[in-house]
């Protein structure tokens, strides 16, 4: 296991505080897995906590391209992939009403699966991908299909608008590209997993890259990042718990 961490890096959990705590990563690294196990291994700590995730595709979006694909008898893992191979040109004609559609969907699942449990509820909440690499898969999305990126100014501005620095901790895991493929075969494909239009670790590549300019701009400098090649999901899991100290006792 490779791990790298800043030595003055500082999370701690009394079980009074919340956090969002974010798992970053390719398909394949893990994401699904850890979140589940990190979530019930706070609660043993007696953290009340919650796993969820939030991904660029949601509700009104996907349920707007699933329609159109079936309408023009369009076979795909995933609608946008779908229409990026057999017909890129009715994406880019519908592009403004799924963007509206997108930007609607992503605030009401950040306020169901995010605010509610953080802010109100006042859960630590362990999340998969988030708002930053929803952001690098609008980006990626756009530049695939040829839309100008100055028309996502709008969305991308209130996407980061919705990120609470101050409560957010981040987890980035990373794998080899060998891992990754044997993991792929394992469950399935890449392509089920939203591949979006393109070899799978140029996709990889540029999340990895628009990922850690994005996070710089930001000021997220304090990033534990773990290497999963040959690390059982327990081990991973003692060792985030550890680096963000959590601690079952009151202050």
């Amino acid at each position: 296991m490779s791990l790298r961490y800043d030595k003055n890096y500082t999370f701690y959990n009394s079980g009074i505080k919340p956090w969002i705590i974010v798992l970053m990563g390719p398909v394949g690294v893990g994401k699904t897995t850890i979140r589940k196990y990190l979530v019930l291994s706070l609660r043993k700590r007696g953290i009340k906590a919650r796993g969820s995730y939030i991904r660029l595709n949601h509700a009104f979006a996907y349920l707007f391209l699933l329609t159109v694909t079936k309408i023009l008898h369009c076979k795909g893992p995933e609608p946008i992939s779908t229409l990026g191979r057999y017909n890129p040109h009715i994406f880019v004609r519908l592009f403004p009403l799924w963007k509206y559609l997108m930007t609607l969907s992503l605030v009401i699942m950040y306020l169901i699966r995010v605010y509610l449990p953080y802010r109100i509820l006042k859960r630590t909440v362990v999340i998969e991908d988030y708002l930053p690499v929803t952001a690098c898969d609008l980006i990626w999305v756009a530049t695939w299909f040829g839309i100008p990126l100055k028309s996502l100014l709008k969305e991308l501005s209130m996407i980061l608008r919705l990120l609470t620095k101050s409560s957010i901790r981040i987890v980035r895991l990373e794998a080899s590209h060998e891992t990754l493929i044997r993991r792929w075969s394992i469950r399935g494909s890449f392509e089920r997993d939203k591949s979006y239009m393109s070899d799978n670790f140029a996709y990889i590549r540029f999340h990895e890259a628009c990922t850690n300019v994005l996070l710089k701009s930001l000021s997220f400098n304090d990033i534990i990042i773990l290497d999963t090649n040959n690390i059982r999901v327990s081990e991973v899991i003692k060792t985030i718990c550890n680096l963000i100290r959590v601690n079952t006792r009151q202050e």
